[in-house]
């Protein structure tokens, strides 16, 4: 991850642009009701459930 951001950082410094913060993310299989494919597309939906009563 570090080489990344290294290479990023200096490719967008003439932009002016500059890393400030990153995120490690668990793959998410569900998102806001569907059902999420290893690329993120839509596979299916799954119910949402608010209440746990």
């Amino acid at each position: 991850m570090h080489t990344t951001e290294a290479l990023l950082n200096h490719r967008l410094a003439h932009l002016d642009l500059r890393i400030t913060e990153r995120a490690v993310v668990l793959r998410t299989v569900k998102h806001v009701g569907r059902i999420l494919d290893r690329s993120g597309r839509c596979l299916g939906t799954a119910p949402l459930n608010y209440c746990d009563s």
